[in-house]
């Protein structure tokens, strides 16, 4: 799950793999909580792209099955 502060809203996550290939993208969120459904992918490490109303974050993910 991601989560903000009460003051920023999740418009947007974009989800690439390690060698910068664009894997899945959500778009029109607007909100302060997101799931991201993670069972399509491999396991592996991912760079996640957060972008709210205030701020764009890039976060480093593992996924392990």
């Amino acid at each position: 799950s991601i989560k903000t502060n009460s003051a920023s809203r999740i418009e947007r996550v974009k989800l690439y793999d390690y060698s910068g290939r664009l894997i899945m993208q959500f778009e029109e969120i607007n909100n302060e909580n997101y799931s991201l459904d993670i069972n399509t992918i491999d396991a592996g490490i991912y760079v996640a792209e957060i972008s709210t109303n205030h701020h764009t974050f890039i976060k480093k993910l593992s996924v392990l099955k």
